[in-house]
């Protein structure tokens, strides 16, 4: 009888995207982010190939890559500048970009990154 909608279906997106990336051997790497709001839940399958530059000296064990997902809130990567935000409400100015470009100390995944340093 009524035509208010009371729920909202879940639609799946394919959000398949490529990656090609250099780095150095032992640092963290971002490969990709994606922007979610409240209730999003994601199904993940990666599959990748690792190729090395040429070393001085060849491996003699085996090379493990270990992938890590993290969600970091808005309000930890943009700290008093988040809560100025949210206070100022729809009069607010846009906040900065944050640059994930490149490499990352393992801080910012703990939610330390300063934008007006970045």
């Amino acid at each position: 009888m009524s035509n208010i909608q009371t729920g909202a279906e879940r639609m799946p997106h394919d959000l398949s995207h490529l990656g090609f990336l250099a780095g150095q051997i032992g640092r963290l790497i971002t490969i990709s982010t994606t922007p979610v709001i409240a209730g999003d839940s994601f199904e993940m399958d990666a599959v990748g190939a690792l190729r090395l530059s040429p070393l001085r000296r060849g491996l003699a064990i085996d090379s493990t890559v270990d992938i890590f997902t993290f969600y970091v809130p808005h309000r930890h990567v943009y700290g008093e500048q988040w809560i100025k935000f949210m206070k100022d409400g729809v009069n607010a100015t846009p906040l900065p970009t944050v640059n994930t470009a490149g490499y990352i100390d393992h801080a910012a995944f703990l939610g330390t990154i300063n934008p007006d340093t970045n």
